[in-house]
């Protein structure tokens, strides 16, 4: 994929605390961004996103995210990839 920044924000419960992972962003700046999405709320002012749910037949567990800083539209094959990394997500034990 060719965005070089990406946010993995994710339960392992309702209960759990919120984790989040990324690359590119700042620890505070992704901490917020992670929030918001799993809120659905849009991120505001930072280009292009691409999000897929992760989740399993049985659990939501949080969202998958890529950004372009520019408003660059994704191609349909960048969206399959993301879509199966999020499926992968949701299985990893």
């Amino acid at each position: 994929m060719r965005p070089p920044r990406y946010l993995l924000a994710a339960r392992a419960t309702q209960a759990s605390p919120l984790q989040v992972h990324h690359q590119g962003f700042t620890e505070e700046g992704a901490s917020a961004l992670g929030e918001r999405l799993i809120r659905g709320e849009p991120p505001e002012h930072l280009g292009s996103w691409l999000v897929a749910d992760i989740a399993s037949a049985r659990c939501h567990y949080g969202k998958l995210g890529a950004v372009y800083s520019q408003q660059e539209p994704f191609f349909p094959e960048e969206r399959q990839l993301l879509v199966a990394y999020a499926r992968q997500a949701a299985a990893a034990p």
